[in-house]
């Protein structure tokens, strides 16, 4: 599994702060066993869910790989329509 570059950055700074968040909550809050287990584990199902975000899978095409368009997401393209607009941002 690859993860995008723009994701780096911010998966660093997110485990950077949950680190803090559990550190600071196990010193000012809980000192029980189970409680700071139950945190860890939330604060790990977030980190992986960021991690999850950024992946960047490798696509396997079959058939005729010659003119396709590729989808950005795991669906499909239902449309492909010129259209005018009338403002550029």
């Amino acid at each position: 599994m690859k993860i995008h570059k723009e994701g780096y950055k911010i998966i660093f700074i997110a485990f950077v702060f949950l680190i803090l968040i559990n550190i600071g909550l196990y010193l000012l809050v809980f000192h029980t066993f189970y409680t700071c287990i139950f945190i860890i584990v939330i604060s790990s199902f977030l980190f992986f869910s960021i991690i999850n975000f950024f992946k960047n899978p490798n696509r396997i095409f079959i058939g005729n790989t010659e003119n396709i368009v590729v989808s950005p997401a795991d669906g499909k393209i239902i449309a492909i329509d010129e259209i005018f607009e009338s403002q550029y941002f």
